[in-house]
């Protein structure tokens, strides 16, 4: 069967230990040979050295095995028809099964809106991890360090922005996803990538609050989505068909 994309995002994720790995046992076989070639019982005597080696390299040879059969294995699982080991869909009403068929259904079309690694900011250095956004027509995929995906129906989405506080004077944001009755939250996100991220993605889900100062209303409205979801829904309900009203184009 055919690769979809959720199961090839899994898989590609444990390739990297399929290269690194060899390279591990070429320098643990290497340390070896040059143990025996230069002697090295007069230095460490060979209970000691037997003591060191061997626990490495039977840690060696399980981390091996387990990035042989770990791919095979969610392949296996992920390939099952309607079996999605990867995939989480926070939203009342949605299948699972159906939500991972169209994502692999769109993603095999090359329908890809947004693609951006999410970038953190730690102390004053920016992090780039494997952590990414991907937006396609029908869901906002937001994966783990691992691939494992969280995804949003995009026609359950009411707003996406960037909350703003200050580390040592950097800014610092926090990604906010407002949904159907969940806000899904990315902290620590280095600000001005992210906010270029939400910029995209406004390009193809509209920014019903385009004419609010963002930073100030989002906490705003999160505290009505706390205090009283319908209310929170009507408000947005309201500017939705405003936008839809004003004749304003995304992008």
């Amino acid at each position: 069967m055919k690769k979809g994309y959720l199961a090839g995002e899994v898989t590609r994720y444990y390739k990297k230990w399929a290269i690194f790995l060899p390279l591990l046992w070429a320098v643990f076989l290497a340390i070896v040979a040059a143990a025996r070639f230069f002697d090295a019982a007069q230095y460490l005597p060979e209970p000691v050295f037997r003591l060191i080696m061997v626990p490495l390299g039977g840690v060696l040879l399980l981390a091996t095995a387990a990035t042989i059969a770990i791919p095979l294995s969610a392949y296996r699982n992920l390939t099952r028809l309607g079996h999605y080991d990867n995939l989480v869909v926070y939203a009342e009403g949605v299948d699972k099964q159906k939500a991972g068929r169209a994502i692999d259904a769109e993603a095999a079309r090359g329908e890809f809106l947004v693609v951006e690694h999410i970038r953190y900011l730690t102390g004053k250095k920016v992090k780039l991890t494997k952590k990414k956004i991907v937006l396609l027509p029908s869901y906002l995929l937001i994966s783990g360090e691992d691939n494992t995906f969280t995804a949003i129906p995009t026609d359950k989405i009411y707003w996406i922005c960037v909350q703003v506080s200050y580390r040592d004077g950097y800014p610092l944001g926090k990604l906010k996803i407002f949904y159907d009755r969940k806000i899904q939250d990315i902290d620590g996100v280095e600000f001005l990538h992210t906010y270029y991220i939400v910029d995209k993605i406004h390009r193809h889900i509209p920014n019903i609050f385009y004419s609010y100062n963002p930073f100030a209303l989002s906490f705003e409205l999160e505290s009505i989505f706390h205090k009283d979801y319908r209310k929170f829904a009507e408000i947005c309900s309201q500017h939705r068909k405003a936008f839809s009203e004003s004749g304003l184009k995304l992008g």
